[in-house]
């Protein structure tokens, strides 16, 4: 199937499940609507159409906690659709605000029409909203410092976690980062210094360092040298994060620090912070993805890691288990992801003849692995955006 007739068909189906959505709630709505943002750049005029509309029909019930909401929200913003400022300032305008994932659609929107709704919500009592209107304000070079630091001193632990999820670590891990103005690092100070999980503490400290704050990362390369030999090490990794360009450290992390240093709850296990050692050879990278990827045991983040071990450390192994899983897997949920690596390894032709075959897939996240093979550039298809959206169905 060539490129064009796939992804009209890929929109077919995606503005299809829209209505459908619209009409009764789904219960795995959040992973098709993190697809949303994932298509990215992708979305044809209809596909927009549909998702101004959703934004429209959800703020009229202010259904604002929907996942379509966030992300039809996000993605018009992302592609600075002209209709974005005017739905962002009617959300704006509720007795919520619209809560964050209204905010968070409008930190990627540069339309006058909320500058008034901004002020308004910076106001509020409610301190996740007027710390994130306020963060949305520096972005646009109009923040008042003492708002934010205000803010940030009476959040709450559930707060900061919303506040970084839906929030910052969009603006910082998903997409390049972005320049923040000198007038968020006290308020990144009141948070980081209130935090007691690293990854979220990473996160805040990234705010600083974007801000033109250099402490963070004399903080982390000072308690690198106290404590047990963990926190020793996780904080040496902390160090390393926060002075891009520098040679990862000679340590070796284990799965239990990796976790603590994501910026999701530690629980989740959630690996991320894994690959980004890998893209760098990290010591002790390469042994975590072998064991990741290793046993019968099959889900998105083994795959991901064979994908990597492929690709950057050019193992033939990894390459034949991604065609094992593209061909044979038994249930089809891990075939889109495995195609996609076996493009990021280089198996070209390979790859687009599988890719085309996921049109008709019965998961919408596997077509849209499948689009985005077959409209690959020189970059990796499987990153930490793509990968979180697709796969974790994370509406952030």
């Amino acid at each position: 199937m060539r490129q064009g007739e796939y992804w009209a068909r890929l929109d077919e189906r995606l503005i299809d499940w829209i209505g459908k959505a619209l009409r009764r709630k789904p219960s795995g709505e959040s992973r098709v609507a993190a697809a949303l943002l994932a298509v990215g750049q992708h979305h044809s005029a209809r596909m927009r159409g549909a998702m101004a509309s959703a934004a429209e029909v959800l703020i009229r019930r202010r259904a604002y906690d929907r996942p379509l909401y966030a992300a039809s929200m996000r993605a018009l913003a992302e592609v600075e659709d002209g209709r974005a400022g005017a739905l962002l300032a009617e959300a704006l305008r509720c007795e919520t605000w619209g809560g964050l994932a209204t905010l968070s659609a409008a930190a990627h929107c540069s339309s006058c029409a909320i500058e008034e709704p901004l002020v308004r919500a910076a106001a509020a009592r409610r301190p996740e909203i007027a710390f994130g209107a306020e963060l949305v304000r520096a972005l646009r070079s109009e923040a008042r410092r003492a708002v934010l630091v205000d803010a940030a001193a009476r959040l709450k632990e559930s707060a900061r976690i919303e506040l970084c999820s839906q929030l910052l670590a969009p603006l910082l891990l998903l997409r390049k980062p972005v320049a923040l103005p000198a007038a968020v690092v006290p308020a990144m100070s009141v948070l980081r210094g209130s935090e007691r999980h690293l990854g979220r503490w990473l996160v805040f400290a990234l705010a600083s360092i974007q801000g033109g704050d250099r402490s963070p990362l004399e903080e982390a390369l000072e308690r690198s040298e106290e404590g047990s030999s963990s926190a020793r090490t996780a904080w040496t990794l902390l160090a390393w994060a926060l002075n891009n360009g520098s040679a990862p450290p000679r340590v070796k992390p284990t799965a239990e620090i990796v976790a603590r240093l994501s910026d999701r709850p530690t629980a989740e296990r959630d690996m991320s912070f894994l690959f980004r050692l890998a893209e760098a050879k990290a010591e002790g990278a390469r042994t975590m993805l072998d064991a990741l990827s290793s046993g019968s045991t099959r889900d998105s983040s083994s795959v991901r890691a064979l994908a990597v071990l492929g690709r950057t450390y050019a193992s033939s192994d990894a390459c034949e288990r991604l065609r094992e899983i593209a061909d044979l897997d038994e249930r089809a949920s891990l075939r889109g992801i495995a195609i996609a690596g076996l493009w990021d390894v280089g198996e070209h032709s390979e790859a687009r003849k599988r890719a085309s075959e996921l049109c008709e897939a019965r998961a919408l996240p596997n077509a849209v692995w499948g689009g985005l093979v077959l409209h690959a550039g020189p970059e990796p298809l499987i990153t930490e955006r793509s990968f979180r959206y697709l796969e974790r169905g994370w509406v952030e």
